[in-house]
C-alpha cells in the first residue's frame, strides 16, 4: 500500500485521508498509516464490504471487518462514509450497525463539519436494489438474479443535491463512482468530490489505467487530482481475478490549506 499526498486551498488548514474500495479485506496497514498521520477527518468513499448477500442474517454479521475500521476510526477522528456499489448488499438493519459505530453514514444527504458542507452520493447500485426490494415487500432478504441487470440505467438519487449546493461553505462530496462526475456533478457549485471504483484502472502502463468499471477501457478518471476538483483514490483491494500490475493500492492524504 502507498500513500498518497495532494494539497489544495480551502477554508482551513485541515488533513483528510480518502479510505475506498476495502471491500471487508484486512485494514491493519491502512489504520496504522491513520494513526501515524492523525488526519483531522476522515471519508470512506464506499465498497467497504464485498462478496455475495447472505442467505440468512445480516451481512455486517457475515463480513465485520468494516465494523471493526468504523469503530477505530471513529476514535481517532470524525469519519465521515459513503455507499458504493457493493452497499447495494446491505439491508436497512446493516446500515444501522453502521451508524453505530460512531462514524457518520451519508446516504443521499449532507451534513456540516466546520466550513465544510459534506455530502455523500449513494451509487445507483443501492437506489436499483432497493426499488427491487420494494418491488418485492415481504421478504426478508429478497435476492435479484444479477445487480448488474437490477441497477442498468438506474440513476443515483439526484434531487437532494440542490439543497446542498444552496448551503454556504465549502463542498465537499463523497461519490464512489468517478464517472458521475462529468455526467452528473462537474456543473455544481461542489469544490471537490471523492471517489474511488477505477481501482486505479487495474493495470498501468505508462500512467494510464488499461479499464475501469462504468468506464471501461482506457478509462480517463482512475487515480489522482482532476481539474482540482474531483479526487480518485485507486483504492485499497484487489477483488477481481486480473491481477493490479503497475498499481499499487492506496491510501490518499489531502491537505486543505488557508
Amino acid at each position: 500500500m502507498r500513500e498518497s499526498f495532494y494539497r489544495l486551498p480551502g477554508p482551513q488548514r485541515l488533513r483528510i485521508a480518502l479510505v475506498s474500495d476495502l471491500h471487508g479485506q484486512p485494514f491493519g496497514a491502512v489504520l496504522a498509516s491513520l494513526r501515524e498521520r492523525r488526519p483531522g477527518l476522515i471519508c470512506v468513499a464506499g465498497d467497504f464490504v464485498h462478496g455475495v448477500p447472505p442467505r440468512e442474517g445480516l451481512k455486517l454479521e457475515k463480513e465485520p471487518s468494516a465494523l471493526a475500521l468504523f469503530r477505530e476510526c471513529a476514535a481517532l477522528a470524525p469519519c465521515f462514509v459513503s455507499l458504493g456499489n457493493h452497499e447495494w448488499l446491505l439491508s436497512p438493519e446493516d446500515l444501522a450497525l453502521v451508524r453505530e459505530t460512531g462514524v457518520t453514514l451519508l446516504d443521499n444527504e449532507w451534513t456540516r463539519f466546520g466550513p465544510l458542507v459534506i455530502g455523500g452520493l449513494s451509487s445507483a447500485y443501492v437506489k436499483g436494489y432497493r426499488d427491487y426490494r420494494a418491488e418485492h415487500a415481504g421478504q426478508r432478504y429478497p435476492l435479484p438474479d444479477n445487480i448488474h441487470h437490477v441497477a442498468r440505467g438506474v440513476e443515483p438519487e439526484l434531487g437532494w443535491l440542490a439543497d446542498y449546493t444552496a448551503q454556504e461553505g465549502f463542498h465537499l462530496l463523497l461519490c464512489h463512482h468517478p464517472e458521475y462526475w462529468p455526467r452528473f456533478l462537474r456543473g455544481l457549485p461542489i469544490e471537490l468530490t471523492l471517489s474511488g471504483h477505477a481501482h486505479g484502472g487495474q493495470i498501468r502502463l505508462f500512467g494510464q489505467g488499461l479499464y475501469a468499471p462504468g468506464q471501461g477501457a482506457l478509462p480517463k478518471y482512475t487515480s489522482g487530482l482532476y481539474e482540482d476538483r474531483l479526487l480518485v483514490s485507486r483504492g485499497l483491494s484487489n477483488n477481481v481475478v486480473i491481477p493490479r500490475l503497475f498499481n499499487p493500492t492506496e491510501l490518499v492524504y489531502l491537505d486543505l490549506e488557508v
